[in-house]
């Protein structure tokens, strides 16, 4: 599982037990360990923070001309919910996270949704808890811009 995540995003990991942290979801660290500090929500805290940073400073860089107010807005939409549900779905991010079985049945029984145009947020946890998409491309890379909130 490991070793795929690494193939699949060009990175290689260093620290294998903090990757191991940062893809599991607090409902598989509860079930499974019986405690939620073993989940990647306190490394979520952190990455949001840290994707915050580097998605400003970006903009602050490749936007001069740009007022505050707008490259606020900017950095909102590229770090909103649903942009990094875009990437993460584009990574297939999801695939790698450790889950609560009932909730991996109930995620995948609801993949009808992905074909009306709604995509699943579970890969978001992760992907916020490795510090955001920078390692492969950033989210600038993408293009992709939030849609509705």
């Amino acid at each position: 599982m490991i070793k795929d995540l690494e193939t699949e995003i060009g990175y290689h990991f260093h620290n294998i037990s903090l990757l191991q942290n940062a893809l599991t979801h607090s409902s598989y660290a509860n079930e499974r360990w019986h405690n939620s500090l073993l989940s990647n929500e306190r490394l979520e805290f952190l990455g949001d923070s840290i994707l915050g940073m580097l998605v400003a400073d970006y903009l602050y860089r490749n936007f001069p001309d740009r007022p505050e107010g707008e490259l606020t807005r900017m950095r909102a939409d590229m770090v909103c919910e649903n942009t990094l549900a875009e990437i993460a779905h584009q990574l297939d991010l999801g695939r790698h996270l450790l889950l609560q079985p009932a909730l991996r049945r109930r995620l995948r029984a609801a993949r009808t949704l992905d074909t009306q145009g709604h995509r699943g947020t579970q890969g978001v946890h992760g992907l916020r808890a490795l510090g955001g998409p920078g390692r492969h491309g950033g989210l600038c890379g993408h293009g992709l811009r939030c849609r509705g909130g």
